[in-house]
């Protein structure tokens, strides 16, 4: 059967491929891991300025999210901070910072425009930035993400409230059965029309209930559909 990724990315749905078993796509290949070093796309090259065409077909400089990733595999709860800082020529800059407990990371991460593809990696320890690998934003995004054994079928899809801010909005959540460890369990995925190119929540439950992971978006902004919107999952 088809393994779904359930995980949190830069800048698109928390969750991939939610399909039904036979037409889940798999998880997307790992990049090579080259490292990082001083390149054109660096923000501090006065000779370099950002390109107006790829801004608009991909990513816009200011966009953020801000994810919270919990869960008793995740085993400890998460901020997931990712923000556009500038799209130079085909280069997509954004700035990675997951903090936890006993955790706070930030990553430079270089994606090349329009295809999501982490093409070189650089890690600020204080205020210097340095030369890193793209494995070490793959580490990063390991302690975020969670992928059951196999997505088994479409159980069932509803409406429900979802907060954005002070606004209530219609969403719909789509629940689906899966198999974690060999024991059935469920995952539910929440969506709103009002939140483009996203997901506003998912979450996997075991059969006894207990919540294996859950992704939730608190806040995003900077793009014109959301600025500075914050999202939680409504209870």
């Amino acid at each position: 059967m088809a393994r779904t990724l359930l995980s949190v990315l830069p800048l698109v749905s928390l969750v991939a491929g939610c399909a039904g078993p036979q037409q889940a796509p798999a998880a997307p290949a790992r990049s090579p891991s080259p490292v990082a070093r001083p390149a054109p796309d660096r923000l501090d090259n006065p000779a370099t300025t950002p390109d107006a065409e790829a801004s608009r077909a991909g990513r816009q400089p200011g966009e953020f999210v801000v994810v919270r990733v919990s869960g008793a595999h995740v085993g400890a709860t998460y901020v997931l901070t990712e923000r556009v800082i500038g799209v130079w020529g085909q280069i997509e800059v954004v700035d990675v910072t997951l903090e936890g407990e006993g955790v706070h990371e930030r990553l430079r991460v270089r994606f090349q425009a329009g295809t999501g593809r982490a093409v070189a990696v650089s890690r600020f320890v204080g205020p210097d930035e340095l030369p890193a690998a793209v494995a070490d934003y793959e580490r990063l995004l390991e302690r975020t993400q969670f992928a059951p054994d196999s997505n088994d079928e479409l159980v069932r899809t509803t409406t429900e409230t979802c907060l954005v801010g002070e606004r209530e909005l219609e969403c719909e959540a789509t629940t689906y059965a899966v198999t974690v460890g060999g024991e059935r369990a469920t995952m539910t995925v929440s969506r709103s029309a009002a939140v483009a190119g996203r997901d506003v929540a998912g979450e996997i439950r075991a059969g006894d209930g207990r919540v294996l992971y859950r992704a939730e978006v608190l806040e995003q902004g900077g793009s014109p559909a959301s600025p500075g919107s914050s999202i939680a999952l409504a209870k």
